[in-house]
């Protein structure tokens, strides 16, 4: 089950202070590092990156994509992930999407079929591997579980009848945190966690170990009915 269960995670990182990438080896197969807050010639000078699956470069700027497109031509598990804005204006070098995710945050419920459009825009770029879609807590407008599971299952098969990258969708916000493990469900690759409380990259992020408690939960349920 652990096992599983790590193959469906991607811890973020925005510091490298006390990361010990073997021992984290054990427990997810996926990691990102925020080039916002860490230098990605760090990342690339620690050891032990070949032990994962994915090795994600949270892109800030534009010189970033510049610095390391070569990488993912040249690497099997090192990808970029680029917000659209920032891909829209860096369509001249980048070609090839093997490797690329595409970032959307703030989305709204009323636009999420324009922001599809403007990615369909962006049909040159070949093998496209992931679509992030991050919607904001406007969105979430009766805060329950029911409510976000039903309108984000509509969300995901919307999406997929438009683009047929692998997608990750979820809600931001503490109130909607289970629509990240929900979208596990609904075919999301993996999702985002933090190490710690202190150091979470987002709204309404989980934990490492609480994805771990929620996920045994529902998997072990799931395996007895």
């Amino acid at each position: 089950m652990n096992c599983e269960i790590k193959s469906k995670i991607c811890l973020s990182l925005k510091s490298l202070d006390n990361i010990n990438l073997e021992e984290l080896s054990e427990r997810v197969e996926n990691l990102e590092f925020r080039l916002d807050y860490i230098n990605f010639n760090d990342v690339l000078s620690l050891d032990n990156l070949q032990k994962y699956k994915r090795i994600i470069l949270k892109i800030s700027e534009y010189k970033q994509i510049v610095d390391t497109i070569n990488l993912i031509k040249h690497s099997e598990n090192i990808y970029l992930d680029v917000d659209l804005e920032l891909l829209e204006d860096s369509i001249n070098i980048i070609e090839d999407g093997k490797n690329l995710i595409i970032s959307k945050h703030n989305i709204d419920l009323y636009n999420y079929t324009e922001i599809i459009s403007r990615i369909h825009k962006l049909s040159h770029i070949n093998n496209i591997s992931i679509l992030k879609l991050v919607f904001n807590e406007k969105f979430n407008e009766k805060p329950n579980e029911y409510w976000n599971r039903k309108v984000l299952t509509k969300l995901y098969q919307d999406i997929q009848g438009i683009s047929k990258v692998s997608i990750i969708s979820f809600i931001e916000g503490d109130k909607s945190s289970f629509s990240r493990i929900y979208s596990l469900f609904l075919g999301a690759p993996f999702i985002y966690c933090g190490l710690d409380r202190n150091s979470l990259t987002g709204k309404g992020q989980l934990t490492l170990n609480e994805v771990y408690k929620y996920l045994n939960l529902l998997w072990s349920f799931e395996k007895h009915n």
